[in-house]
């Protein structure tokens, strides 16, 4: 059993730090530090914790499903996950990577703001506002043009926030690509909200 990653998907799961986790196991933070590296194993009654809560918890259980639609959708698509104040780019799909050419897979783990443009920026500010992660929303649809080094698109997304713990949310982005920047649309940005 690869411990390491046990650990970090209950941390990541979970919201933990490994200060936190170590206190509800009753062990130093070195300790979780050594097992997430692979240096050394668990006890057995912390390996059965660790089994017990990755396998059951409903949140792990939502977020890989949430993994697994995003990664097998024939639609461009990505997952972010918000962290303090900021979208951190956690999935992009094959088909994302492949027809919206202004991401990459250096960009996972980096926060979004300033990437895509003023347009993404302001729509990810305004999802925010409107209530995005205060169980207030069920989707946020929006047209936009997003840009990145002289490129743009031009594109319909549905923004559709999740929450998988206590203090964290997933946001699964859906995106249609209506056109690339050579080519000319009428073109009007549009910002709706479907609430609770």
């Amino acid at each position: 059993m690869d411990w390491g990653s046990k650990i970090r998907e209950l941390r990541f799961a979970e919201g933990l730090k490994q200060d936190a986790l170590a206190l509800e196991f009753g062990v130093s933070q070195a300790a979780i530090s050594q097992w997430e590296r692979g240096l050394s194993d668990p006890p057995l009654p912390i390996q059965d914790e660790i089994l017990k809560r990755t396998r059951l918890a409903p949140n792990v259980q939502m977020a890989e499903a949430l993994c697994c639609s995003v990664r097998h959708s024939p639609h461009p698509a990505c997952l972010a996950e918000f962290v303090n104040g900021e979208f951190l780019l956690r999935i992009c799909n094959d088909a994302a990577l492949r027809d919206y050419p202004l991401l990459s897979i250096t960009d996972l783990d980096q926060p979004l703001e300033g990437k895509l443009g003023q347009d993404v920026d302001c729509n990810m500010h305004r999802f925010v506002e409107a209530g995005g992660f205060e169980d207030r929303l069920r989707c946020v649809r929006v047209t936009s043009r997003p840009q990145r080094d002289g490129r743009s698109l031009f594109t319909q997304s549905t923004y559709t926030p999740f929450k998988v713990a206590r203090d964290r949310w997933l946001v699964r982005a859906d995106i249609k690509i209506l056109a690339h920047d050579d080519r000319r649309i009428e073109f009007a940005p549009a910002f709706e909200i479907d609430e609770l």
